[in-house]
């Protein structure tokens, strides 16, 4: 992707930012049918952000506030849009919520863009070319994973809402003492990307490819791996677009 296009999604996905900014702290809640939380704010950056995508590249545009007509199977390039990434914690005024946009080609993801619009930090990944963060919109930091350690040593990130009595377990039998919270899978990842914890799982098989996709790209560009709990690769653009056998993202194999 050229340098300019990548600088246009930067200025698009933080007037998005500005946009959900408007309605944080100043929230009037909602629900979808099937129990969720979404917030107007979510609705009003997915508004913002289909034109603005469609107009850089018109393709279809899986989103998780859109009805999905799956015509986007009769191609090989997707744009994947998770509006407000975190919902419950943009609810709860945490910080912890992202914008994430993602380009997947051929069931892959070959560029995306994660902003945390509290922290005004966009995270940027481009397939084989790495991943860095602008901080302020400043000059850019290339990220890298941690070196590795053994698994009793390592820093495991959870989501403050959502930890399973299954990940609970698991922490317990490794050893595991010291974790993060907080919401955002996108966020999640990028801290690993960054180098700041090692490790992240999710057993549900709930969650959407808009939750991922682009924290994927970003922490595999900084070195790091994400397979399902199985050990397969994530694949995109499925006809059910959900993780439904599960995540793990570490920095990298772990020492013994």
């Amino acid at each position: 992707m050229n340098n300019t296009i990548i600088l246009q999604l930067v200025k698009i996905i933080r007037q998005a930012g500005k946009i959900s900014l408007k309605y944080y702290k100043h929230l009037d809640r909602d629900y979808s049918q099937d129990a969720l939380p979404t917030t107007v704010a979510d609705k009003a950056v997915s508004d913002f952000l289909y034109p603005q995508l469609k107009n850089i590249l018109d393709i279809p545009i899986l989103d998780e506030e859109r009805v999905d007509d799956f015509s986007r199977l009769d191609f090989d390039k997707i744009w994947i849009v998770d509006p407000i990434d975190g919902t419950k914690d943009f609810i709860e005024e945490t910080g912890d919520f992202s914008i994430m946009v993602a380009l997947v080609k051929n069931k892959k993801p070959v560029f995306s863009i994660i902003y945390k619009p509290t922290d005004d930090v966009v995270y940027i990944a481009e397939k084989n070319k790495g991943a860095y963060k602008l901080v302020n919109n400043q000059e850019r930091i290339e990220l890298k994973v941690a070196m590795a350690v053994t698994l009793d040593k390592c820093v495991i990130v959870n989501s403050r809402f959502h930890i399973s009595e299954g990940v609970q377990k698991f922490i317990k039998t490794a050893n595991i003492t010291t974790t993060l919270s907080m919401g955002s899978m996108g966020l999640k990842m990028a801290t690993i990307a960054e180098g700041r914890a090692n490790l992240y799982i999710s057993d549900t098989p709930k969650t959407g490819e808009w939750d991922s996709v682009a924290g994927v790209l970003l922490l595999q560009e900084a070195g790091g791996v994400v397979t399902d709990l199985a050990g397969n690769e994530l694949l995109f653009n499925k006809e059910i677009p959900r993780n439904v056998n599960g995540i793990i993202a570490c920095s990298n194999n772990f020492e013994e």
